[in-house]
């Protein structure tokens, strides 16, 4: 009987504690996914970026969450221990979020922290243990606005003919259907479940996988022209296009024409390593003086994206920016100079363009207040900076200026010409140039600053045309070669001095029209900057950390 009633104790002991354990582990779950609520609800008040706020007290939303959460408790529910309002930044060097503590009380935080404390919980059989617990949880939350940006006039905006040039394929007959206006989100682009996108996410998987995610938000006209890039894709990674400064939430969009367009720029980068694609150019209203034309096209860098917040971290690299392809060009220009009355000379005027990353950054956005109840986003950008010469592109990208161009007259070569001094013409970025989108009360469509199209258009044909060329006339070309030249010499000399004029005057008609569409599909944006808002998205919270630790809470409070 002794051991029978031991045993019974040592049992009901027993149950009591694996029920305590379970409660236990309920409890602190519980409390776990409270602080987590709470920390939302703070984060969301202490933001200040939402019109329908009230007071903006985090520390009052995180505990009327609290008594939500517990309503049977009363004044015995879980209290705040530890509450704090301040900034998260991405770290770049780890990937993870930093808190730092608001010490402007000027300033609106975009993030709130927290720990939750539970003093009450009591064994279910005090009779063995009437020891109370006490429980514990932390967590932060984020929230601050989001916007999308394009740059150049028209990335979204695919061009089947550019894109089947880019691709090797032809794709003339192709509709691109409505990819200049669908938007597809993170979390449809990399098949998540998660609040949030990392940058691991990214290198997982590949630019075809991605597009395999959301082909189907596109019309089944697009759908055709994405199988096409599909079919030419190979392993690249998506994070070839496309980077995130830490964690990102998952409802943060793209154009998805802007993915179409750069992922057939990787695979037109990988192509065009040692040569340039042809591109079909209409050569049927070519003007007086330009008798032929030819374009090819080699991708240097393709278009990149990199997405998060607003402004800058603290060592003053941005966390939202886009830049456009890096690319060169190779003309081939047939001219046709009038030698006096006598005869028309033929030159075969090689070109070599070289066009650098141009680049645009999300400065700001400021957030409704009393006094102005909608926001404004300012966007920062550098045009692309440009060279041109005499010449053809090297292997790597540079424009090799050793070329030079043969003047010929009645089959006989008389002269030649080439770079003054191998030098290249350039035309500088315009750094900084602003764009402030403002009175957005919401962005039902994307929102367009295009610069100075003129000055663009001006300053592509200045660049081609203040190419600096000089000339020889040959010596010992045979008889008749040597009689030509002497004859013509003085008219000769004249005539050359009036290519550049001849080739500035081309490059506004003729070379402008046709390579500014192309530019523009490339994202390439010259002289002036065309920036687009996609998006905005107000201040929707997620969470940071979930414990103490990832917090940055050195000793919990209790």
């Amino acid at each position: 009987m002794i051991l029978t009633a031991a045993f019974i104790v040592a049992a009901v002991a027993l149950l009591a504690l694996t029920v305590d354990t379970g409660r236990l582990y309920a409890a602190q779950q519980k409390l776990q996914s409270t602080a987590n609520l709470a920390a939302l609800a703070a984060a969301r008040q202490a933001s200040g970026c939402r019109r329908d706020l009230g007071s903006g007290d985090g520390a009052a939303a995180a505990s009327a969450t609290l008594a939500r959460n517990y309503p049977g408790r009363g004044d015995n529910a879980p209290t705040l221990s530890r509450y704090d309002e301040g900034f998260v930044e991405s770290n770049r060097a780890t990937g993870l979020r930093d808190f730092n503590v608001n010490g402007n009380p000027e300033a609106r935080p975009n993030g709130a922290r927290l720990t939750v404390t539970d003093t009450r919980f009591k064994p279910l059989l005090p009779a063995f243990s009437d020891q109370s617990a006490t429980l514990t949880a932390t967590a932060g939350a984020l929230s601050q606005p989001k916007a999308g940006l394009k740059f150049g006039t028209s990335l979204a905006e695919v061009d089947p003919i550019l894109l089947g040039n880019l691709l090797g394929v032809d794709l003339a007959v192709a509709s691109a259907g409505d990819l200049a206006t669908v938007q597809v989100s993170l979390a449809q682009l990399l098949n998540l479940d998660a609040n949030v996108a990392t940058r691991e996410d990214l290198v997982s998987i590949t630019l075809n996988e991605a597009l395999g995610n959301v082909t189907g938000r596109a019309s089944a006209l697009a759908g055709g022209l994405i199988g096409a890039v599909r079919d030419a894709l190979g392993d690249q990674p998506l994070s070839a296009i496309l980077s995130l400064v830490g964690p990102v939430g998952s409802d943060a969009s793209l154009a998805l024409g802007s993915i179409v367009n750069a992922a057939a720029q990787v695979v037109a980068a990988e192509r065009t390593q040692n040569h340039t694609i042809p591109l079909d150019i209409d050569l049927s209203q070519l003007p007086a003086g330009l008798g032929g034309l030819n374009v090819g096209l080699r991708i240097l860098e393709p278009a990149q994206t990199e997405m998060g917040p607003a402004g800058t971290d603290a060592s003053g690299r941005y966390y939202t920016k886009v830049r456009s392809a890096q690319v060169g060009l190779e003309l081939g220009l047939g001219l046709e100079i009038a030698i006096d009355d006598f005869a028309l000379a033929r030159v075969k005027l090689p070109l070599a363009v070289q066009l650098a990353q141009g680049e645009a950054r999300l400065e700001s956005i400021d957030c409704p207040s009393p006094s102005e109840p909608s926001y404004a986003v300012t966007v920062s950008a550098d045009t692309a900076t440009a060279a041109a010469a005499i010449g053809s592109l090297g292997p790597d990208g540079g424009i090799d200026t050793g070329d030079r161009a043969e003047v010929v007259l009645l089959g006989i070569t008389i002269a030649e010409l080439f770079n003054r001094g191998d030098a290249q013409t350039t035309l500088s970025a315009r750094t900084d140039q602003r764009a402030v989108f403002d009175n957005i009360e919401e962005l039902e469509r994307p929102l367009t600053d295009d610069g100075d199209a003129g000055l663009r258009l001006n300053d592509l044909a200045g660049l081609l045309g203040n190419v600096q060329l000089d000339f020889t006339l040959l010596k010992d070309t045979g008889f008749l070669g040597d009689l030509l030249t002497g004859l013509t010499r003085p008219i000769v000399r004249l005539a050359l001095d009036g290519v550049t004029g001849l080739l500035q005057t081309v490059s506004a008609a003729v070379l402008a029209p046709v390579l500014d569409p192309i530019l523009d599909a490339l994202g390439v944006s010259l002289a002036a900057p065309s920036i687009t808002l996609t998006g905005i998205q107000p201040s929707q919270p997620e969470l940071f950390c979930a414990s103490a630790e990832d917090c940055g809470f050195v000793v919990e409070t209790r």
